[in-house]
């Protein structure tokens, strides 16, 4: 992300990686876009409402319009949103829009399950258990859906280093919790029917899990539900 224009302390390192309410968002919005006299709000006003579920927060749009033409059409283009200010998004994004919002800001953004250490905060509905796989497949496809490349590379990422911790994790507890097998089952639905063919970088990664760890891949017992979901799927593990 370039601001090269604008002057701006770091994110303080007590910026949670789990805070995702709506105070953790506008703090870290605060904290990012941080005036060079702090004592003048009025420098880098917010000018943009983002409702999305629960969630209502201030943003900057020029912020969100950096790498995304998505939103430099939407609170540029002369649409109704850049007259009132107002921009409404899926109410079922909430839980991707929040960590969406938090990319923009702070360049990064949570895909850690919460548990009994690490309680969600309490605009959060959140299970005790997260996929991890799933999450940052979720958020590839958001990143794509709102075009902004940088946050579909870092979702890339992401999706590699949890395939990383979560198999080492299981070799170092083989019988601890949900194993890398179950975890890629479950992503690969959203994986195929959210890029397209010639979007290879998830798609690889999952045949590759497959390919590494077939013996438990053809013994689980979602397979067949999976081979009936996805046929491509296994079409590309055959090639």
């Amino acid at each position: 992300m370039s601001f090269s224009y604008l002057k701006f302390d770091p994110p303080g390192k007590d910026i949670p990686s789990q805070g995702y309410s709506s105070e953790f968002v506008s703090k870290a919005m605060a904290r990012l876009v941080k005036p060079i006299d702090p004592d003048d709000p009025e420098q880098y006003p917010t000018d943009l409402t983002i409702i999305c579920g629960s969630l209502k927060v201030e943003a900057h749009s020029h912020v969100l319009c950096q790498d995304s033409s998505y939103f430099k059409v939407v609170c540029k283009g002369g649409f109704l949103e850049e007259q009132t200010q107002k921009l409404e998004l899926p109410a079922e994004e909430e839980f991707l829009i929040r960590r969406l919002l938090c990319y923009r800001y702070t360049t990064g953004y949570n895909d850690e399950s919460y548990d009994d250490e690490k309680d969600p905060p309490p605009h959060i509905v959140a299970p005790t258990y997260v996929n991890r796989l799933y999450l940052n497949a979720q958020m590839y496809s958001t990143a794509d859906k709102y075009d902004i490349p940088s946050l579909k590379q870092k979702a890339a990422e992401k999706f590699d280093a949890a395939i990383r911790e979560i198999h080492a994790h299981e070799m170092m507890n083989p019988y601890a919790g949900v194993s890398l097998v179950d975890e890629i089952i479950e992503a690969i639905p959203h994986i195929y029917d959210s890029t397209p063919d010639g979007d290879r970088r998830l798609r690889d990664r999952a045949v590759r899990v497959a390919i590494c760890k077939r013996r438990d891949f053809e013994n689980h017992p979602c397979l067949r539900d999976l081979m009936a979901a996805v046929p491509e799927f296994f079409e590309d593990i055959r090639v």
